[in-house]
């Protein structure tokens, strides 16, 4: 890629718009990777909750996230909060934003404070916070949808920066936590070291949500006299025919498997990152190191992979990833064992394998969408982008119950973080290694031989389909 093409990226940020949508989502993806991958980590290392009783608080909270994701569109376009008093995506803005922030703070406090109910107040907590943040994350993609208006370059050029604030979120978060929480144990105590973390990250993210909110009312509230919509009701597919023509188009369903099934793996490994560096007695600097090296190399794959990926297809690019991912876990695999630092090179072998397809998920959500309306006349174009939801969320559900079952039954219970040299055997390590790296590998296979069969669209056929179609409709 050349140096000019990289430098026009970052002059995008120019533009008002693309830089309160990338540091509101810096902060945001901060927060949410912290409740989703410290939480579980938390709970059983620094309020000693048992291993078996943790994993069934994560399951049922992806359980509740799961559910309300697929009324998730249904709320925000159908329901204003305020009743009308102020634009409906504003209002819930407002209101999913204070609610993540609440419920965050609370899920990394000391719940022994309120004695026997304190696990069901963290758990009550988590559940509120993920289902919050899983709602926001919506209002946010709506939001982004609003903005550009008809400029569908500013809205890819958004939407690519979106991505990015990800993975520079993964670097800030992967740098800085394991330090604090490090810092924080020692000045407060194990119970109470999240809690401070907790609270300056609830406290950027709200500041940046509120800028983003301020950037949506000058852009689009205020230049439509504040009546700004979505999508026009009459022009949508209700969510009854949304799924009964979801069941009907089986290349569709087979690609929400594949992925969903792909997600799995990617859920298990990064349920047990943190656990890994911490049975193996090297959490603090050494995983920081570690983890910042990976995430970096992530925002350089996120600039120049994504060019791989369109150079050799769609269809290929998410094969490509798959199967990178499946190698890269059972290196993880057999290697583990010998040293931590084989975890540091599979991590940049996976941000590869995701920054060459990831960026494409949507377009190839739509490109399925089309050939369905095309085939049928069924018009599944406006569902399709929600529908990435899905996947990543019954992915990190199944994944992370996986995962943290599969820890207490090789009898993590046992284990003393504080002294792993004496509870940690080799036989662990190993199981251990089976649980987390192996099943990664068994489902990243399974989700590339589905995609294989399941997606026949050439990049060619994407483009006909979506000129017959508008052709047909206009």
């Amino acid at each position: 890629m050349k140096a000019g093409l990289i430098k026009n990226q970052f002059t995008q940020l120019k533009d008002e718009r693309i830089l309160t949508f990338s540091i509101n989502q810096i902060f945001f993806y901060i927060a949410m990777i912290f409740d989703m991958y410290y939480v579980a980590n938390f709970m059983t290392g620094n309020l000693q909750l048992p291993a078996a009783q943790v994993a069934s608080f994560i399951l049922v909270g992806n359980i509740v996230s799961v559910v309300l994701s697929f009324f998730l569109g249904v709320f925000i376009q159908s329901i204003n909060p305020s009743r009308g008093k102020r634009d409906g995506l504003w209002s819930w803005l407002i209101l999913t934003k204070w609610a993540f922030f609440i419920s965050f703070i609370c899920v990394f406090i000391d719940s022994s404070i309120f004695g026997d109910i304190g696990p069901y107040f963290t758990f009550a907590a988590y559940i509120i916070s993920y289902s919050s943040a899983s709602f926001l994350m919506g209002v946010n993609n709506s939001i982004l949808g609003a903005i550009p208006g008809a400029d569908v370059d500013l809205r890819s050029n958004m939407a690519i920066w979106g991505t990015r604030s990800n993975k520079i979120a993964t670097i800030l978060l992967d740098s800085l936590a394991p330090i604090l929480i490090s810092y924080f144990t020692i000045i407060v105590g194990p119970q109470w070291a999240f809690t401070p973390i907790g609270i300056a990250l609830a406290l950027f993210m709200f500041i940046s949500q509120t800028i983003y909110g301020r950037t949506y009312k000058k852009y689009v509230l205020d230049k439509n006299n504040n009546s700004a919509k979505l999508e026009e009701k009459s022009n949508q597919v209700g969510f009854i025919e949304t799924f009964q023509n979801l069941f009907k188009n089986k290349k569709f369903l087979s690609m929400i498997i594949a992925f969903s099934i792909f997600f799995t793996a990617t859920g298990v490994i990064g349920a047990g990152i943190i656990y890994f560096w911490r049975v193996s007695g090297e959490f603090g600097v050494p995983f920081s190191v570690s983890m910042t090296i990976g995430s970096i190399c992530g925002f350089i794959f996120a600039m120049i992979a994504p060019v791989w990926g369109k150079f050799i297809g769609k269809k290929n690019a998410v094969l490509f990833g798959f199967l990178l991912f499946a190698t890269s876990s059972l290196i993880l695999m057999i290697f583990g064992r010998y040293s931590v630092w084989v975890h540091t090179g599979t991590n940049i072998l996976n941000q590869l394998a995701l920054m060459t397809w990831t960026a494409f998920l949507v377009p190839i959500m739509m490109d399925e969408a089309e050939r369905y309306l095309y085939k049928t006349g069924q018009d599944m174009r406006k569902i399709a982008p929600s529908m990435v939801v899905f996947p990543s969320r019954i992915g990190v559900m199944i994944g992370g119950a996986i995962f943290n079952y599969g820890l207490a039954y090789i009898g993590f219970d046992n284990v003393d973080l504080e002294n792993v040299s004496a509870t940690v055997s080799q036989e662990f390590i190993n199981n251990f290694l089976y649980i987390w790296a192996g099943s990664a590998v068994v489902f990243s296979l399974v989700a590339a031989i589905i995609w294989f069969f399941a997606y026949k669209i050439t990049d060619k056929d994407a483009v006909f389909y979506a000129e017959e179609n508008r052709k047909n409709l206009s």
